[in-house]
């Protein structure tokens, strides 16, 4: 019975070495007899490999008289420390360890002690084997058993180099025609179909033999048992990956030449940069590795449908005494050249990563479309608003005109008829008074032309009612409309830079009443040839004035109500009823200037 030990690094430091026992029944290891006591058993290494549970755990296999000893090391760096220690394999060493019990929370361990391994330097080396490195027993006439493998120590393989891969792996056809995978200790492979021999620790996946750490030298003769380039046998990947009736990997294809059709899945790099194929068909893929596949020359797309000629190799773990049954990747085809690679149909159009973009495009599209939409919505809506407002104003100043047309004809049909006939009673009193009595014929004067002056006040309401003059937005040419019927012959000129809709309605209104009123006045009374009417807006006060080249006045001795002379003084009324002030400068002979300011404000 073997005993299995497996490495758990103590939390106690190790003593010096010369406070340990050298063990030399390693007996006593395995009946427990060493629990916890600093040891130094002297074996071969025969092997030195990685916890397939624990990366950071290595193993070193000793053979100790044909028992062999597990002894572990826990350590950061894993891969340098194989490497140090992979210089031992086949030499006497002696190693200052702990013995220690397995622990039972570490469900992978199998019953027995182990050796406890804290540092690398406490391994020594006791002697080098003595006989040279080739001379070892050939694998094919003396081939170890599955127990003798751990203790058998060197085996060599003799053939021809049939398949390479991964820059330190090779397949040998052996001379008895099976195939045996030797893994080398550095990246240095021969040539392919190259005699060689090569001398290294044998291994076993329960289904071949092979070598690993070793090293190999070219040899002169002829192998005709060794098929190098014989026919491919044509295959699927079904029949490749599934045994009939189990659905299991057939391991008998490893080392036939095969020629097999799939699509290139994808193409993928390990860490050094080797390239390797992923090929599938009928939902079963295969890995495809080699020098045709690393060939520069060779650069499939992926999705082209692909026709490889390869060596198949069993793709699996090595088994080892103290691991389960070994894990199996399944097959592999290693290619020897470029020429094993061929396309048959360049990848279609309308691939996977297409669709994607397509439907990437098309849900942008739509995103674009609904994005253009909301936007055509917002500005519609937009639109609508201010063309709603734009009816909303015109059809208020079509109802205000049509108000204003109906009051006017009201106006006219009923207030204007009278006073035009109170003023033909009147004209016909007068004239029948003006022989009798002197007195009673002022009054009556005075009463005609005050009904004169209502018909004429009259006539413009009724005019400005039927104006569109108040909406107007320059107020200049708003003027010149309303201003203009009453100037007759005389000369008009107008500079007023105010815009209607900074002023009120009301406002408005008053300023075209007063200006209209004062060139009626300059007309009428001062027989002017020339009007100038000047105004401005400034800081919420508006400053407008009236000049004319006419007779002029005395402002002080002018004519007022009495007289029956109304138009100053309602302008003057007009205006102090808006806060205003107006000024009369005038003189006999000499025109008239009247400047009038008053306060104004926004309708807002």
């Amino acid at each position: 019975m073997f005993a299995i030990v497996l490495l758990a690094l103590s939390a106690l430091g190790c003593p010096p070495a010369t406070d340990r026992v050298l063990v030399t029944n390693v007996g006593q290891i395995v009946a427990g007899n060493l629990y916890d006591t600093p040891i130094a058993v002297r074996g071969v290494v025969r092997d030195v490999f990685r916890d397939p549970s624990n990366d950071r755990f290595v193993f070193l296999s000793l053979d100790c008289g044909g028992t062999v000893i597990y002894a572990g090391h826990m350590t950061s760096d894993a891969q340098a420390t194989i490497g140090r220690l992979e210089t031992y394999i086949g030499c006497e060493v002696e190693v200052n360890c702990r013995c220690g019990r397995r622990d039972e929370n570490y469900t992978r361990r199998i019953l027995g002690h182990e050796l406890e391994l804290r540092n690398v330097e406490d391994l020594t080396l006791v002697r080098r084997p003595d006989r040279e490195l080739f001379d070892a027993a050939d694998i094919v006439t003396d081939p170890p058993s599955i127990y003798e493998i751990p203790t058998s120590g060197p085996r060599l393989v003799r053939g021809l180099v049939i398949a390479r891969w991964h820059g330190d792996a090779m397949l040998v056809r052996q001379t008895d025609g099976t195939a045996a995978i030797v893994r080398l200790r550095s990246p240095s492979l021969p040539q392919l179909f190259a005699a060689i021999e090569a001398v290294g620790t044998p291994e076993t996946d329960m289904f071949n033999l092979s070598l690993r750490q070793a090293r190999w030298r070219p040899i002169q003769g002829r192998f005709p048992g060794c098929a190098t380039n014989g026919p491919a046998k044509a295959a699927t990947l079904t029949e490749l990956l599934n045994k009939p009736n189990f659905f299991l990997i057939d391991p008998s294809w490893h080392g036939e030449l095969v020629q097999v059709r799939g699509t290139l899945k994808n193409v993928s790099y390990d860490e050094t940069g080797r390239r390797s194929l992923l090929l599938t068909d009928d939902g079963r893929n295969i890995t495809v590795d080699g020098d045709g596949a690393n060939d520069p020359r060779f650069a499939p797309r992926e999705g082209s449908r692909l026709e490889v000629t390869g060596v198949c190799i069993l793709d699996s773990d090595s088994w080892r005494s103290n691991a389960p049954f070994p894990k199996i990747r399944g097959l592999r085809l290693i290619t020897r050249d470029v020429a094993d690679l061929k396309v048959l149909r360049p990848p279609p159009w309308w691939t996977p990563a297409r669709c994607l973009l397509a439907v990437l495009g098309l849900l942008s599209a739509i995103a674009l479309i609904l994005a253009w939409n909301a936007t055509l919505r917002t500005l519609v809506a937009r639109k609508s608003r201010a063309l709603l407002r734009e009816q909303a104003e015109k059809l208020s100043e079509t109802l205000k005109i049509a108000e204003r047309t109906r009051l006017a004809a009201e106006l006219h049909d009923f207030l204007a008829q009278n006073l035009t006939v109170i003023s033909y009673q009147l004209s016909a009193a007068l004239k029948t008074l003006k022989r009798s009595d002197g007195e009673a014929f002022a009054f009556l004067s005075t009463a005609d032309r005050m009904l004169l002056s209502c018909r004429t006040d009259l006539r413009r309401c009724l005019w400005d009612l039927k104006s569109d003059a108040l909406d107007e937005p320059d107020l200049a040419k708003a003027i010149l409309k309303t201003s203009t019927p009453v100037a007759n012959q005389a000369r008009l000129a107008v500079r007023f830079p105010v815009q209607r809709d900074l002023l009120r309605d009301s406002t408005a209104h008053a300023i075209l009443s007063i200006v209209r009123e004062l060139v009626a006045n300059a007309v009428r009374h001062g027989q002017a040839r020339t009007i100038h009417v000047a105004g401005e807006l400034r800081d919420g006060q508006l400053r407008f004035s009236v000049r004319d080249d006419g007779k002029g006045f005395d402002p002080d001795n002018r004519p007022g109500q009495r007289d029956g002379h109304f138009g100053l003084d309602g302008v003057r009324e007009r205006i102090a009823g808006m806060n205003g002030t107006m000024t009369i400068d005038s003189a006999i002979g000499k025109g008239s200037h009247i400047v009038i300011t008053i306060e104004t404000r926004s309708p807002q």
